[in-house]
């Protein structure tokens, strides 16, 4: 699970958004993100024990990075989990936004005025998110908040977060270098991910806003999609690949592949 954590977060662009799903490979991207940032000398070590070619991999160079996080991140996520509590305590979730349009073009462009800034560091979010769940020490880190930090979280619509409805342009400029990880179980060789279902019929999991993200991701300029998966999994004693030819159910269609990561890269 962490060699998939981190190899998701070469991917992630210093200054970018981030979103990511539920479960245990979320959990491990959203460490080594912090890793990355909070002791970059061990993070660079253990790529390089993972992969010595990676800090050269195609997608690295073109959608990733591997320095700490200067401009930090902000985070547009369905659910607020303890995974972006995580990212704010240690300074990587922390590129604020404005509901501005203009002067969200302004920043983007390197034109932001004195007032822009201004505004920016007295209303700007750097977390929008649907709804959130966690441990208890998770509520207790919301509830203790200082007021001024917790407005720097906005709890926004459904629909909202996981799509472009309502003010389009002002949200492109917002989710700039967007990258969406989410995790599915199984994948096509042609591309297709199984993530909610079998092919017998079984439903075991909800879709929730995975088909939006990868389909979003397709609908920003810069933006990634990625989907984190185990390349095997074990069934009575037998190692049985999660790589498959082809299968009876998708979730994702293949025609919007993007992004897989293993633990094998």
């Amino acid at each position: 699970d962490h060699a998939i954590g981190l190899y998701a977060s070469a991917l992630v662009r210093d200054g970018g958004t981030l979103q990511v799903g539920i479960g245990a490979l979320s959990d491990a991207l959203c460490h080594a993100l912090v890793l990355r940032h909070v002791d970059n000398a061990a993070y660079r070590r253990v790529l390089r024990a993972l992969d010595p070619a990676l800090e050269a991999h195609p997608a690295v160079l073109a959608s990733g990075g591997l320095g700490p996080f200067e401009q930090g991140l902000f985070g547009c996520s369905e659910m607020v989990n303890e995974g972006f509590r995580l990212l704010v305590e240690r300074g990587v979730m922390r590129r604020p936004v404005v509901d501005d349009e203009a002067v969200m073009r302004r920043i983007v462009d390197g034109q932001a005025s004195d007032e822009d800034r201004a505004r920016l560091e007295r209303d700007g979010q750097f977390l929008h998110g649907a709804f959130y769940l966690g441990s208890p020490a998770f509520y207790a880190w919301l509830r203790d908040m200082p007021e001024g930090e917790r407005r720097r979280i906005g709890m926004r619509r459904v629909s909202e977060v996981n799509d472009l409805f309502g003010d389009e342009p002002l949200q492109r400029l917002q989710r700039r270098e967007a990258r969406f990880f989410n995790t599915c179980m199984m994948a096509t060789a042609l591309g297709a991910a199984v993530s909610d279902g079998l092919d017998d019929g079984r439903i075991v999991s909800g879709v929730g806003g995975q088909y939006n993200f990868v389909a979003m991701a397709h609908e920003l300029r810069d933006a990634r999609s990625a989907l984190l998966l185990r390349a095997f999994r074990d069934e009575n004693g037998d190692a049985v690949a999660n790589i498959r030819w082809n299968y009876g159910h998708a979730t994702i269609p293949r025609h919007l592949r993007d992004l897989y990561i293993t633990e094998y890269g």
